[in-house]
């Protein structure tokens, strides 16, 4: 199972970054996991190199900070409700409509997550399942392996 949780926080890059990485140490210790020190891969996808079987990513946007941890794979991404341009829309989310695009876009900002490769790896629909929440006005998705079950809860 995956759990992401989120918070509001401050609208600056250093604040919401900040209370991302709180809000990470926060989850693993409501979810009663012990838990490390921080590192990066080549790709630059942070992971605990001392814990074993514990998996999460981090979001932030807007004033909102975003997690999901758990133990399989996973990546999350937030956005406020905003518009797409019809240009990104075109380009990179094959042309999908201004009600599904925050939808499409985080569906893609999840799986580079979760892959480890950023927004340009053009998401596997048919190895990973996405779950979308709505809550205050953002647009959450969490990409799992399929199968895998998500829950949100606000810290």
């Amino acid at each position: 199972m995956i759990a992401a949780f989120y918070k509001t926080c401050g609208k600056t890059y250093e604040e919401q970054h900040k209370a991302a990485y709180e809000l990470l140490y926060a989850a693993a210790s409501f979810l009663g996991l012990t838990v490390g020190r921080i590192e990066k891969t080549e790709n630059g996808k942070p992971f605990f190199p001392d814990t074993e079987g514990v998996y999460f990513s981090i979001a932030h946007a807007d004033g909102m900070a975003a997690v999901a941890i758990g133990d399989a794979k996973c990546g999350i991404d937030i956005e406020g409700d905003r518009e797409v341009s019809s240009r990104i829309r075109k380009k990179y989310l094959d042309g999908a409509n201004e009600e599904d695009a925050l939808v499409r876009w985080t569906e893609r900002e999840s799986y580079g997550k979760y892959e480890g490769s950023g927004f340009f790896a053009e998401p596997n629909y048919e190895s990973v399942s996405f779950t979308t929440f709505k809550v205050n006005g953002f647009t959450v998705t969490v990409c799992t392996d399929k199968g895998e079950t998500v829950e949100i809860k606000e810290i």
